[in-house]
């Protein structure tokens, strides 16, 4: 249990693998071994959640999710440990659910490396299209974390008409090097590739027009007054 959590102890190394003075029979050997692969799931998915640091809000939102997936699997540890009797057979049997969980969560992190800004979103909607009821479940349980940040920019942009994006994720993009008078034809475009798949691109020039509009109204229509309400 303490190989679990990334706790090294007499038998196990803090790299979940099994000390070699530790003598066991074959069957326990073998059954340690597919427990500790849930060991080492953990392991990778506890360095990827602290990625604190990335300058990009959807990243921030999915290594916060993650964490909140792995405090769930800190709580089935603790029943786990305060359970009298506890066989290693009757552990496995525990803990095959948390390890579907954590190899989903595992394999959304592998595919998450390298991408960027809105297509993080597009990316766990990807994964929530499996078959796979616990795959369907978990990933809306991340996009709806995820998406925090794009409803936030879309907000702003449709009813105050401002691009709060300082890491360039959103999909409608501004060039600063357009002169005021052709704010409508030229300063505001798409960019679609950052257009989340579940958002049409129908949709999207839409959310673009709507902000545009509401530039155009403020910034070219002097002695108006703007209220979002």
């Amino acid at each position: 249990l303490f190989a679990l959590q990334g706790v090294s102890s007499d038998c196990f190394d803090s790299n979940c693998e099994i000390d070699p003075a530790v003598v066991l029979t074959r069957p326990t050997w073998f059954l340690c071994q597919r427990i500790l692969e849930l060991a080492k799931l953990h392991l990778r998915l506890s360095i990827d959640a602290k990625d604190t640091a990335s300058s990009c809000r959807m990243r921030q939102a999915l290594c916060e999710a993650l964490r909140k997936q792995l405090q769930g699997y800190y709580e089935v540890l603790a029943q786990l440990m305060s359970s009298e009797g506890l066989t290693l057979r009757h552990l496995w049997a525990q803990l095959l659910a948390p390890q579907s969980r954590l190899r989903f969560l595992s394999q959304l992190c592998e595919g998450s490396r390298g991408v960027f800004g809105c297509a993080i979103a597009s990316m766990v909607w990807a994964f929530g299209a499996s078959g796979d009821q616990v795959a369907q479940h978990l990933a809306k349980e991340i996009l709806r974390s995820v998406v925090k940040p794009l409803w936030s920019m879309i907000r702003a942009w449709m009813t105050e008409g401002e691009l709060q994006d300082p890491y360039g994720e959103f999909f409608v993009v501004a060039d600063a090097s357009v002169p005021l008078e052709d704010l409508w034809n030229r300063m505001y475009s798409l960019e679609l590739e950052m257009v989340p798949s579940f958002i049409s691109l129908e949709l999207a020039r839409k959310i673009l027009l709507t902000g545009k509009s509401v530039n155009f109204i403020r910034l070219c229509c002097p002695g108006r007054s703007w209220s979002p309400s």
